[in-house]
């Protein structure tokens, strides 16, 4: 789960919802490049006020994928086959996503 001021769920089964005010609004995933046009398996996902996007952690794909707030496709940060992502934490603000690795974490400018 990751909240902006709307709540992002993210499901076992790579779904993701979007929550505002309790109430489900369209959160579609859609325009990611080939050829990985789908989330393999996301398994983590982050945003905060200031980010105005939610970033996205596939696993199977070793990428994290930046969508906007409504699920279209903005960027990808490609990682090292062998990285094995335990957390991730993105600012706005500090235009950073911190993402763990093991013991140690790791800086990607936004």
């Amino acid at each position: 789960m990751a909240i902006d001021g709307n709540i992002y769920v993210l499901f076992g089964d790579g779904t993701i919802k979007k929550y505002f005010k309790g109430v489900e609004e369209t959160f579609t995933v859609s325009g990611l490049p080939k050829p990985y046009e789908e989330l393999g398996q996301p398994t983590l996902l982050s945003t905060d006020s200031g980010a105005a996007a939610v970033y996205v952690y596939d696993a199977t794909n070793k990428r994290i994928v930046e969508l906007d707030t409504s699920g279209v496709y903005k960027r990808q940060f490609a990682l090292p086959e062998e990285w094995d992502v335990k957390d991730m934490f993105v600012s706005g603000a500090a235009k950073k996503l911190w993402v763990l690795v093991g013991n140690s974490v790791y800086e990607i400018a936004l």
